[in-house]
């Protein structure tokens, strides 16, 4: 996309980076231009709620399957399909990045 920012967009930097050892590292961040659109700031608020479950969840010896149904369960509850901008997502579709996707072996 060629032009101006405007009022309400969504920019997202994402710096990668690795040297000679091969270490590898990234830094991404979002920003809005001007006010905060109000259905990206319930979806900031949805994804804190999902990252704390993730957290309360996370301990030695819990079943990844357990965290995994969780997870779906809890993006299912919010039918984000219905949001504006959101990407058609299938019954067995997992989160990756941020992104739906369909192409991770199982």
């Amino acid at each position: 996309m060629n032009r101006a920012l405007k009022e309400g967009d969504q920019v997202g930097i994402l710096v990668e980076a690795t040297d000679p050892a091969g270490y590898y590292t990234h830094l991404h961040r979002m920003a809005c231009i001007g006010k905060i659109p109000e259905d990206l700031q319930k979806q900031f608020e949805d994804e804190k709620e999902l990252q704390a479950l993730n957290l309360k969840m996370l301990k030695p010896g819990v079943d990844p399957m357990e965290m995994w149904n969780a997870n779906n369960d809890f993006l299912r509850s919010m039918d984000i399909r219905k949001r504006p901008g959101s990407m058609p997502m299938a019954r067995d579709t997992i989160w990756w990045r941020g992104r739906p996707s369909r192409s991770v072996k199982r």
